[in-house]
């Protein structure tokens, strides 16, 4: 029997949090950094890939505060199971960037 995963407490993990310790990410610097409060995140921030130098907005889903949502600040599709989409969360995130 396989593993049993809760997709609602990944969704629920704070994706800002999640990519800065174990997605080589960093606050870029044209981000407000007082938004970078740790467990309590208050809007949207801008992260930087390290090693492409991509930059990505991430968000609180307006209508649930404890899911994020992340976007490409180039416009890039980023695929998400079904499609592709400008904005996904980080389920799909993390998927696309592990391929």
């Amino acid at each position: 029997m396989g593993a049993f995963i809760d997709y609602k407490q990944i969704r629920e993990i704070n994706a800002f949090d999640y990519l800065i310790q174990f997605e080589d990410f960093t606050i870029s610097r044209k981000s407000n950094k007082s938004w970078a409060s740790l467990y309590n995140p208050t809007g949207t921030a801008v992260i930087e890939n390290h090693q492409t130098g991509d930059t990505f907005l991430v968000r609180k889903d307006t209508r649930n505060s404890l899911e994020f949502r992340i976007m490409p600040t180039d416009g890039t599709m980023i695929p998400n199971g079904k499609s592709s989409a400008r904005v996904v969360d980080l389920l799909s995130f993390v998927a696309w960037l592990h391929n």
